[in-house]
């Protein structure tokens, strides 16, 4: 295996570094991620991805990603002063670029009742499924049941939902390559 030295710098990597390598073995796993200090920074919706589509892979690599929890690790957490549903979706009137939506709990002020503000987030989600593309994964039916219920289920699950929607998209239908 050949390792990316000299020339790669953060998630930047120059064709001539990738060209080098064997076609059959090239992978390219990118941080699109943009984590905030607080949840509440985040915007409604941003850019997410493109690496999926012919024209944001022009050269062609197989590649990954970190979903919706970055690749920085952080032991940091506790009490949610803000609580957010990262949730990825194909672009509006694109042909298979990603974005990713930021729905935030109303209450952001202080930590009090973090399975209120988890519902208050998910159904902000859930409001907004009909526009977002796809919204059919397991993971939208189980945010659907988690409004209709009213069982916050925690925050954990909310972050492993997340990451189980952005799988299925990924695995069904979303490699736009081929």
């Amino acid at each position: 295996m050949r390792i990316l030295g000299a020339g790669h710098v953060g998630n930047a990597t120059p064709a001539e570094h990738i060209r080098g390598i064997d076609e059959q073995r090239r992978i390219l796993i990118v941080d699109k991620f943009r984590d905030q200090p607080r949840n509440a920074d985040y915007p409604e919706r941003e850019f997410f991805s493109d690496v999926n589509t012919r024209e944001g892979n022009r050269i062609g690599v197989d590649f990954g990603d970190f979903s919706i929890v970055g690749d920085q690790y952080s032991e940091k957490g506790g009490p949610a002063m803000a609580v957010a549903v990262h949730h990825i979706h194909y672009r509006e009137g694109d042909s298979g670029s990603l974005d990713i939506s930021h729905f935030i709990s109303d209450r952001t002020e202080t930590t009090a009742d973090t399975p209120g503000k988890i519902i208050e987030a998910v159904t902000h989600l859930v409001d907004g499924l009909d526009e977002l593309l796809p919204n059919n994964t397991d993971a939208c039916d189980e945010y659907r049941e988690m409004v209709s219920t009213g069982d916050s289920r925690g925050l954990g699950y909310l972050k492993r939902l997340a990451i189980m929607h952005h799988l299925e998209l990924m695995l069904d239908g979303g490699i736009q390559l081929g």
